[in-house]
């Protein structure tokens, strides 16, 4: 798989602001979701990853026990002691993997956003 951050740095400076917008718009997702997501590239990397594996196991797994994957890895391997994973976070992660992963489109139950 290649990694988001990686596929993100290959796109101009316009596309990644067109990137945003769709995200804002089609997603859903507002100012809070996109600038956490954009500023932790790393946790909707693993996200995906990890909804993918979920995804080919035939099983489901909901965004928050993905997320608190995430938070244990993050806790243990991770330098960076200041970063916390907001609860918050799983439904734009939710949002925005089943936008750049259309084999995800529909995996994961939404609810509207408040």
């Amino acid at each position: 798989m290649v990694s988001i951050n990686y596929w993100l740095n290959t796109l101009s400076k316009n596309e990644k602001k067109a990137l945003v917008r769709k995200f804002y718009t089609d997603a859903g997702i507002g100012i809070e979701g996109r600038n956490v997501i954009l500023d932790n590239i790393k946790v909707l990397d693993k996200f995906a990853e990890l909804s993918l594996k979920a995804l080919k196991s035939n099983k489901h797994i909901g965004s928050r026990c993905i997320v608190e994957v995430i938070r244990f890895y993050t806790a243990i391997e991770d330098t960076d002691k200041t970063f916390k994973i907001n609860n918050n976070l799983s439904k734009y992660l939710a949002r925005i993997s089943m936008e750049l992963f259309p084999e995800l489109n529909g995996y994961f139950e939404l609810r509207t956003i408040k």
